[in-house]
């Protein structure tokens, strides 16, 4: 039998821009942007992260939730984060 090893972590929900209604009828989310899973004992400093890899991609920022403890086999790190958000949402 597999192990899983997982982590408490907090759901960081960031909305970017709206998504196009045609989109939003097949579907799609209502909202474009990221969903990041990071570890609960730096939370603030990766949102201010996550703050500045948009302003350094020219991304437009609308609104950036968190929700508390959730468990994931995966967290997000700087590195990674970065990545992602320099691929783009779309």
């Amino acid at each position: 039998m597999k192990k899983i090893t997982g982590y408490e972590a907090v759901h960081i929900i960031v909305d970017c821009e709206k998504n196009d209604s045609v989109d939003i009828r097949c579907g799609g989310p209502d909202m474009l942007g990221y969903d990041f899973y990071v570890d609960p004992d730096n939370v603030n400093e990766m949102i201010e992260f996550i703050k500045k890899e948009l302003e350094k991609q020219k991304q437009p920022l609308l609104n950036i939730q968190k929700v508390e403890h959730i468990f994931r086999e995966k967290l997000w790190d700087k590195k990674s984060i970065s990545e992602c958000i320099s691929k783009g949402y779309n």
